[in-house]
């Protein structure tokens, strides 16, 4: 393992997460499949153990410093370094549950923010040490066109009427701790990147997505295995997505 590039995945139990463990893995990775419940990422785990992927548990809550702080340790000691950081953990209470920008209450609000920009919050901030020693190190903070300022105030956009503002403002928030951290982080020699997945068929896209998890997660598995990933952006499979 020693000679593994070690990536860590948050929210990795399943759909996107899952799956970009497992074909991260295929590409010679040591993985990190973390999830709230550590018997979620033990079988998250198990499932990759049995498809050959080289992996290991580790419980991530990351609305909770603590927890985040203690598996920042926890990496250290195994790994004494991290090479990769996908932040994927993401939360969406608003689609197919009637909320409209009328009826939104302060609490949803705060219940997004909490998993989707201060939880990628907490892990960059967490990180952020483990990674200086890593090799080609790199943070992927997957973000949303629903998150485009332009996309969302273009009429001609498909994303125009996608009007969930608790989601959408905490993908944008996503998209402006990439631009800071990518200056900030420039330094140490970490690159910070956004990525749109697109319409995914998981339990926030639904099954009305015209897109499959294996097809998702393309753009995330090849920022986090590319030379020279492109710091300070925001791109989907296609290339750079507008700001």
């Amino acid at each position: 393992m020693a000679d593994k590039r070690v990536c860590l995945i948050t929210g990795a139990h399943k759909g996107m997460g899952l799956e970009a463990a497992r074909q991260l893995g295929k590409k010679g990775l040591h993985v990190i499949p973390s999830a709230r419940d550590s018997e979620q990422s033990e079988a998250a785990v198990a499932r990759l153990k049995s498809d050959g992927v080289s992996a290991e548990p580790l419980t991530i809550d990351t609305t909770n410093e603590v927890s985040v702080r203690t598996a920042a340790r926890a990496v250290h000691e195994r790994h004494g370094k991290l090479d990769v950081l996908i932040n994927n953990a993401g939360v969406s209470l608003e689609f197919d549950t009637g909320i409209t920008p009328e009826t939104l209450g302060i609490e949803q609000i705060r219940a997004t923010y909490e998993t989707n920009v201060f939880g990628t919050f907490r892990m960059i901030q967490a990180f952020t040490p483990l990674l200086a020693d890593g090799d080609g190190p790199r943070i992927v903070n997957i973000a949303s066109t629903m998150g485009s300022l332009a996309a969302l105030s273009d009429p001609e956009s498909p994303y125009y009427e996608m009007n969930v503002p608790a989601y959408n403002s905490s993908k944008s928030a996503v998209n402006g701790l990439t631009v800071a951290y990518a200056k900030a982080l420039k330094s140490k020699g970490i690159s910070v990147t956004s990525i749109c997945p697109g319409w995914v068929r998981t339990d926030i896209g639904t099954k009305n997505a015209f897109k499959s998890v294996e097809e998702g997660v393309m753009i995330t598995v090849q920022v986090a295995t590319m030379d020279n990933p492109p710091s300070g952006a925001f791109v989907d499979i296609d290339g750079p997505v507008p700001w």
